[in-house]
């Protein structure tokens, strides 16, 4: 079926090697009802690592590519090795991209040295880049370490857009803070809706906050306004996130189980709402990567 250009985003699946690439990847697929079970690399079922030596190591060795339908958008999934040897590859496949997303281990003092390079290249580029922090059903899961080391060792303007729900054997779910709505995940890969738990309504409520502020940093106007009222619209926060994010401002992160298809839907939303199709802001065929800030 063919796609407007508008409805097309090249999404790079980039990391470090172990951090649950792949898994992610399959998950959207699977989520997206571009296949009709759940592939795993650790089984060989998976649609990406399909050569038999990446079957039998149980890691990319080179870029692959999908595509996924989502709400009448066609996805492109580069999926892109991460171990330090096959890295290059990666590297210059995210040049055809229009958006990153930067897979996370759930723990502080975890990145690599070749997510670092991963991450030079995408602030080279003036790529968007989207942060899903994975693995959150894993022991000892631990979103704000993944945070701190997006701050500390990349150095990345990060803000949740999501809170994880639980973690370890209890994580199923997020906390969307643009509706402020619990997003719980079902068996299908898709999400139903529900008031935010009350244990978790402050810190939703101080999050959001937060993220309303960095949105509002990025607009002269909307500083002021914030200043004076406290608050944004919806209206106003959905199209200046949505601006900032296309303009690689600052880095929006998720939660998420890749492995198990937890945070999916959600993560795919975001891709087709807030990210830009090939040519709009510098990416992927556009103007001068260089011409944009840093992230």
């Amino acid at each position: 079926m063919a796609h407007e250009v508008g409805q097309v985003r090249n999404v790079g699946i980039v990391g470090q090697g172990g951090s649950g690439k792949t898994s992610l990847a399959d998950a959207i697929l699977f989520t997206a009802g571009a296949t009709t079970r759940l592939g795993s690399v650790d089984d060989g079922t998976s649609a990406f690592d399909f050569e038999p030596e990446e079957t039998r190591r149980k890691l990319s060795l080179s870029t692959a590519f999908h595509h996924a339908p989502w709400k009448k958008h066609e996805l492109t999934l580069v999926d892109t090795p991460g171990y330090i040897n096959f890295l290059t590859d990666g590297l210059n496949c995210m040049r055809a991209c229009t958006v990153a997303v930067l897979v996370l281990e759930p723990h502080a003092g975890g990145v690599k040295v070749e997510a670092e390079r991963v991450w030079s290249r995408a602030v080279d580029l003036g790529l968007p880049v989207v942060a899903f922090v994975t693995k959150m059903d894993r022991e000892n899961a631990d979103f704000d370490g993944a945070l701190k080391d997006l701050s500390d060792v990349l150095q990345a303007k990060a803000v949740p857009v999501q809170l994880p729900i639980g973690s370890a054997e209890t994580f199923k779910g997020v906390v969307d803070l643009l509706s402020m709505k619990a997003l719980i995940a079902q068996p299908n890969g898709q999400v139903k809706e529900e008031a935010v738990p009350a244990d978790l309504a402050d810190a939703a409520k101080a999050a959001r906050e937060r993220l309303m502020e960095t949105v509002a940093e990025t607009d002269d106007a909307l500083v002021e306004q914030y200043l004076e009222s406290g608050e944004l619209t919806q209206d106003e926060l959905v199209k200046a996130l949505r601006v900032a994010v296309r303009d690689a401002r600052f880095v929006p992160v998720f939660a998420g189980a890749g492995a198990k298809g937890l945070g999916i839907a959600p993560l795919l939303d975001f891709l087709v709402e807030f990210t830009p199709a090939p040519g709009e802001h510098g990416v992927a065929g556009g103007e001068d990567p260089k011409n944009h800030e840093p992230i």
